[in-house]
């Protein structure tokens, strides 16, 4: 072989070697979020598209909600989950569905530190009801089974000496069927997330005047003995045209992981995740609110290191 010869199957060798790095280096993994419809849906999409770009990633959206996301991250059967920083806490205490698997609770990190979601307890503004005691007897909506808030107002409900029995009847719709039940007159309440320009709940505004209920300081405080991520938040009474400021409870939504998932992915997805705001925001209104300062909080379990070492290149963990 001459030196020309030599010469173009070296070049040759690494032009295939350069051309088949992309492709070695690319992950494949799940990115538990919700319904399609559902707000999280969005985000995954996003995720996706993202990874794909940046990175040469596969990302498989696996539909459920806050609880079962969790669930699975402690599982290992996803890389990332969706779930409200207020299940954390009931997975540690191997509370409910979490029933032995504390140990596996102790596994979750956190990949990312997303927006604040508040708790609407919403009724009729004609109703007459306006004390959380006035629901007794009434058909609630709590949300879907597998949804964190579903599990939060059971919890918040508890800490208030209510509990699902004392309620005529309990629903587990999905935002839109909620919304469709309450205009129908089935449903007297619609207990779940809101914030200030939610969907649903603008849905429900435009129907007919509605009532958000307001908690009193010591309700807050029971709700906040219960569950620590829940903490105060008061809504300014111009958003859904109410008669008085709303005391409620906020708490924030998370992207969680296992510890056992590679520093290196987990790095791509924060990065991702944080870099790429603007298009998140473009897909999810309430994206919008993300504030990356508010990744060094404390909301309830660990960071993963590969959250750490986005965090300490962006400057904003020493």
């Amino acid at each position: 072989m001459n030196r020309l010869q030599r010469f173009l199957v070296v070049s040759l060798t690494a032009v295939f070697v350069a051309t088949l790095a992309p492709a070695a280096l690319a992950e494949s993994y799940k990115f538990g979020v919700s319904k399609p419809g559902g707000s999280w849906y969005p985000i995954g999409t996003v995720a996706q598209r993202l990874a794909e770009k940046n990175d040469g990633d596969s990302v498989t959206l696996d539909i459920g909600g806050g609880t079962s996301n969790l669930l699975n991250v402690m599982a290992g059967k996803t890389s990332f989950g969706l779930t409200s920083g207020t299940t954390i806490p009931e997975a540690l205490k191997g509370a409910k569905v979490f029933k032995g698997k504390e140990a596996l609770a102790k596994k979750v990190r956190v990949a990312a530190v997303l927006y604040p979601n508040y708790l609407f307890w919403v009724v009729w503004a004609d109703s007459g009801i306006t004390s959380v005691q006035q629901l007794k007897g009434k058909s609630v909506n709590v949300m879907p089974k597998s949804f964190s808030y579903q599990a939060l107002n059971q919890q918040m409900l508890g800490a208030l000496g209510i509990k699902y029995g004392d309620f005529s009847k309990v629903n587990y719709l999905n935002f839109n069927d909620a919304v469709a039940q309450m205009k129908d007159k089935h449903v007297d309440a619609y207990l779940g997330p809101g914030e200030e320009n939610y969907a649903p709940i603008v849905q429900l505004a435009a129907h007919a005047p509605i009532r958000i209920l307001s908690f009193s300081e010591e309700e807050i405080g029971k709700m906040n003995t219960a569950n620590p991520a829940a903490v105060p938040f008061t809504l300014d009474k111009k958003h859904y045209d109410q008669k008085a400021d709303v005391n409620t409870v906020q708490t924030f939504v998370l992207i969680v992981t296992n510890e056992d998932v590679p520093e290196e992915r987990v790095y791509k997805f924060t990065k991702n995740l944080y870099g790429g705001l603007s298009e998140f925001a473009g897909a999810v209104k309430a994206m919008g609110r993300v504030d990356p300062k508010n990744a060094t909080l404390n909301v309830g379990a660990p960071r993963h290191a590969g959250m750490d070492r986005y965090l300490k290149e962006a400057g904003l963990l020493k």
